[in-house]
């Protein structure tokens, strides 16, 4: 099974068309790993009477891909798939025959039809997150200086990631923007933060990469929760949500076949 796709598809039977969708993974479903989430759509699919096109070959699997697939344990407002189709179908359609198959938690909001010649996502991926964050070992939470700490991030030009024993990226690019929303909870320990990465290709950024370099700053920081608000692609790229500063909200709209706003 193919998770990610900038092209059309190759070696399978006929395709007809391609229709994205855009899909939530909350509550209970964030605990399903990719795999299962990519079980969870095939079973839909077949059930749901979606006419999903397979590859060629002796081991037959349903093209289907996903921009970006979550950690586990993420939550998931605005995640990006594309199945590619045997047959006709109404992409608006699509939702209603999915949506009674899956388990709670995982549900898809809304369909289009990617034009022909298009690549369905592109190699440029935003992801906007929701980290909500406290010091280790359960100490206070110093607002100002984790808000100081995001903003000599920002300044910086590194943020060094290791991916592999031996090897260190500087990655500090792919930080679009961040933000301390919500400076504590009552208990003083708790503070939310705000970020937009990018991924190109299979160069990435991760919440806990920024979470990880705050420490030169300040306090060291561990995840309470991650939620992925939105993800944006170069080829929906009208779906825009403001950046952190601005107040990044949740959106339940998506793009049309041409790109446009909902």
């Amino acid at each position: 099974m193919s998770t990610r796709s900038t092209g059309p598809a190759t070696t399978t039977e006929q395709t007809v068309n391609r229709v994205a969708f855009a899909f939530e993974k909350t509550g209970r479903a964030r605990f399903l790993g990719h795999r299962d989430v990519m079980r969870h759509f095939q079973r839909a699919a077949r059930r749901g009477g979606v006419p999903v096109a397979y590859s060629q070959g002796f081991n037959p699997h349903p093209r289907m891909t996903f921009a970006s697939p979550l950690p586990l344990g993420a939550s998931g407002f605005r995640e990006l798939g594309a199945f590619d189709l045997s047959a006709p179908m109404d992409p608006g359609e699509l939702p209603k025959r999915l949506n009674p198959h899956f388990p709670d938690g995982l549900r898809v909001l809304e369909s289009w039809e990617v034009p022909a010649g298009r690549g369905t996502f592109g190699s440029r991926i935003e992801s906007h997150w929701r980290v909500r964050v406290q010091p280790v070992e359960r100490a206070v939470l110093d607002a100002e200086k984790l808000r100081q700490a995001v903003e000599e991030l920002l300044r910086s030009d590194m943020l060094e990631v290791s991916r592999r024993e031996g090897e260190t990226r500087n990655v500090r690019e792919l930080l679009l923007d961040a933000a301390l929303v919500q400076a504590q909870d009552e208990g003083g320990r708790e503070a939310v933060l705000e970020m937009v990465l990018l991924q190109m290709g299979d160069l990435s950024a991760k919440p806990q990469d920024v979470v990880a370099a705050l420490q030169k700053w300040a306090r060291p920081l561990e995840i309470v929760s991650l939620e992925r608000l939105a993800i944006v692609t170069e080829n929906c790229n009208l779906c825009e949500v403001p950046r952190p500063r601005q107040g990044l909200e949740r959106t339940a709209g998506g793009c049309s076949e041409s790109g446009e706003r909902r």
